[in-house]
């Protein structure tokens, strides 16, 4: 038997017959990688959304809820100050702006306070974090909103003006009790004259307080460092047998807890007056105010008075009485950038022009200006319903305690409605914000993602 090969292969109709079989199989896998990689790109791209947000939540847990407007406020128009705070360290942001109009707490953006009763929001344009990460750019909208029925029951209350200290975030600093009795004592050591006695230098020495806040570093890598230094002076150094050039000094040391690359929020001084320190003169306490950052800081300057646990009543009698019904002090402030010039970058909160005897508080008062023009008569419905002002007393606010001298010019009543509050013993504030972050794809309104949170005071 003869054997035939036959080689001929495949026909051009049966290769095609072939390549038509294997597409048809091979398209439905082929759409699946594209679906698939189009969903790996949705995940990865919302995983990074919801991380930002996360990441900003984090941040904004740093601070209380009424500070988060301050802090982004402050930016300004370099959005990069935001990074490691409300923002993500590694963070790039185009630019910030401010949510206006009735429905928010800023009627426009140049108003200077948020109106509490509102939700306040911003929208930060091409927010990115995450480094060769192409689908990593997000336009982002944060509100914080006090307005809400879970957070009715806690905001726009009255509490006392300072319970927003924080001992880690804050510089504090509290006179100690027993100081001018040693400077006292440390001012006789230096005398040529023994005899004279300790009681002598009370009411005779002057105390000059100098709070400083100051960048060592540079304005990219800042070394910040806040300090309270206070110096005592005798009036008159021949009357009790020292030289003009004598003062009793406590160091100047560092009192804020935050690393040096990062600014207090606020710098809290508590102290009792010096004795004599009086309206008429205002020599007897001297404070001076150093901000040399360009950056700005709130200056909570508290006046205490110790008083009997029983009565409450001021320890030290009618004298004690006298002092804090005429005590009055000098403030010098002194605000600049790091290049030299001249800026107003310190706010004063302070009790400084209140009389802190027992039943005073309630008349505790600025009248001129303060909250938009109230009068004593509007006001005596309401602050003085709970008892009847002292005789001839209609508010134990006294602008004569205190004279403020501001970057070399005496402070007007444009200048204090500017930097200047006074330290009431109640006011308004929110307790609880609840926080929505919302993501979306640069330039549109299509969402990427949406996180709820809160903050608090």
């Amino acid at each position: 038997m003869k054997r035939r090969d036959n080689n001929r292969g495949f026909t051009l109709v049966e290769l095609v017959i072939a390549v038509a079989i294997l597409a048809i199989a091979i398209l439905p896998l082929f759409s699946n990688f594209v679906q698939s990689a189009k969903m790996n790109l949705k995940g990865r791209k919302n995983l990074n959304a919801m991380n930002l947000a996360q990441d900003m939540m984090e941040g904004m847990s740093a601070y209380k809820g009424a500070e988060i407007d301050n802090v982004i406020r402050a930016a300004g128009s370099d959005p990069t100050k935001l990074a490691g705070t409300i923002l993500p360290k590694a963070a790039k942001c185009s630019s910030i702006t401010v949510k206006t109009g009735a429905e928010w707490a800023y009627a426009d953006a140049t108003a200077t306070k948020p109106d509490i009763t509102k939700p306040f929001g911003y929208v930060f344009k091409d927010v990115e974090t995450v480094v060769n990460e192409t689908h990593n750019k997000y336009d982002v909208e944060l509100i914080l909103d006090p307005t809400g029925t879970d957070q009715e029951k806690y905001n726009n209350r009255e509490v006392t003006g300072d319970m927003d200290v924080n001992q880690f975030y804050d510089a504090v600093f509290t006179m100690p009790i027993n100081e001018v009795e040693e400077a006292v004592k440390g001012l006789k050591s230096m005398s040529s004259d023994q005899s004279i006695d300790e009681s002598e230098y009370y009411g005779k020495i002057r105390r000059t307080t100098i709070i400083s806040v100051l960048n060592s570093g540079t304005e990219t890598e800042p070394n910040y460092r806040v300090s309270v230094r206070r110096e005592y002076r005798p009036l008159n150094p021949v009357a009790l047998g020292l030289s003009g050039s004598i003062v009793w000094y406590d160091e100047a040391v560092n009192i804020s807890k935050l690393e040096a690359n990062k600014l207090p929020r606020s710098v809290y001084f508590y102290f009792e007056g010096m004795q004599n320190a009086n309206k008429t003169d205002k020599i007897h306490e001297n404070i001076q105010i150093l901000n040399k950052t360009g950056q700005d800081i709130n200056i909570y300057l508290l006046r205490t008075q110790k008083v009997d646990s029983v009565t409450g009543e001021p320890l030290g009698g009618e004298n004690a009485k006298t002092y804090n019904d005429n005590f009055g002090c000098s403030v010098v402030i002194k605000s600049e950038n790091m290049s030299g010039t001249a800026t107003e970058n310190v706010n004063i909160v302070s009790n400084l022009r209140y009389d802190l005897s027992p039943g005073a508080n309630e008349y505790n008062i600025r009248l001129k200006d303060e909250d938009g023009g109230d009068t004593v008569a509007e006001r005596k419905g309401t602050l003085f319903e709970s008892g009847t002002p002292p005789a001839g007393v209609s508010s134990c606010y006294d602008n004569n305690r205190v004279f403020y001298f501001y970057n070399g010019s005496a402070v007007d009543e444009a200048m204090y409605q500017k930097h200047f509050e006074a330290g009431y013993p109640k006011s308004k504030k929110n307790a609880i914000y609840k926080v929505i972050i919302n993501l979306y794809e640069p330039g549109t309104t299509k969402k990427v993602a949406s996180y709820d949170g809160g903050v608090s005071n």
